[in-house]
């Protein structure tokens, strides 16, 4: 990011089955390399591209209005896909969500399967003014009276009617540029890439038993303990929980994630007790130095106590020779 000189690639992604789980991680990293621009040196001729895909899939990120006003004067760009405007404004709200689409100068609309959808993208594209040419005849009983009149008349309607954008194939989009530069309609050609790799590469990754006593533990104070806690602080978390999943369109990855720890709760459950119980029936590394520095604290106690009485004994038997020799 620092380094103006490198052309590197940062891919933040996810498939369908660990979404829900790396939704909160992506919007993390997603506010940091946001806030990372900000942190640059102005400079317009800097090009830093941020582009977000199906972008209301993630958590509301409060900043990101703030940062798409801010970041032109720092190089960076963003490109931001969303599959309908309320999709949008059900994460960001009505406010903050015309707010951020307002600062997104280049707009492309492709095909509003709903009317109300296409109403919107239809007036966001503008109105234009023409000059419409009407022509009548009038008639009458003698010839003398027959005639024709021209009038003009200048109306206003849209540049693209919501038909026309709910009626656009495959492909094809509408496009405005920021300027004076007319609306058109773009048609695109797919190319099939071809595939280079797999599309995710699972890491094969052996944990160590410490780390494993440590999932197992974090799982256990995550999930399992939580059915312990009392009625009104579990309604608590689970309405925290349920705020993950505001603006999605259906509860198949809320569902998915609920299975998934319920799962890991019925079986770290069980393990991180054992983890607890094994603790308690064994002493600790601690207590077992603490156990062993005392028994030799006490035996060099009994050592000393030895010497000390040697040390008196011999002192008795000198003073018992004296007073023989004195005798």
């Amino acid at each position: 990011m620092k380094n103006d000189a490198e052309n590197g690639f940062l891919f933040l992604s996810s498939n369908a089955q660990q979404h829900a789980s790396l939704r909160p991680l992506i919007s993390m990293w997603l506010s940091i390399a946001s806030t990372a621009i900000l942190e640059q040196d102005e400079d317009p001729d800097r090009r830093i591209w941020v582009l977000m895909d199906e972008a209301p899939s993630l958590h509301k990120l409060p900043e990101l209005a703030e940062t798409i006003a801010e970041v032109r004067k720092f190089g960076g760009c963003y490109v931001i896909g969303i599959q309908s405007f309320a999709q949008l404004k059900k994460v960001y709200g009505e406010n903050a969500a015309l707010e951020m689409f307002d600062l997104l100068n280049t707009r492309l609309f492709f095909r509003s399967p709903s009317n109300e959808m296409a109403k919107i993208s239809s007036h966001d594209l503008g109105e234009q003014e023409v000059d419409v040419s009407k022509e009548q005849y009038s008639y009458g009983a003698n010839e003398i009276r027959d005639g024709v009149s021209l009038g003009h008349q200048t109306i206003t309607r849209p540049v693209v009617t919501p038909s026309e954008i709910m009626q656009l194939e495959d492909l094809q989009f509408w496009l405005r540029t920021p300027g004076n530069y007319p609306v058109v309609r773009v048609d695109l050609e797919f190319n099939q890439m071809r595939s280079l790799c797999a599309p995710f590469i699972k890491r094969n990754y052996t944990p160590s038993e410490n780390i494993k006593q440590i999932e197992w533990s974090l799982n256990y104070h995550q999930f399992s303990a939580v059915q312990h806690v009392d009625k009104a602080d579990k309604t608590k978390l689970q309405s925290i929980h349920d705020t993950m999943y505001e603006g999605d369109e259906n509860n198949d990855e809320r569902s998915a994630e609920a299975q998934r720890m319920t799962k890991l709760a019925e079986k770290t459950d069980a393990v991180a007790q054992s983890l607890i119980d094994a603790k308690k029936a064994k002493p600790t590394e601690l207590a077992l130095k603490d156990a062993q520095k005392k028994k030799a604290a006490e035996k060099q106690k009994a050592a000393d106590q030895h010497i000390e009485d040697a040390q008196r004994l011999e002192e008795l038997q000198i003073v018992s020779v004296e007073d023989a020799e004195i005798g």
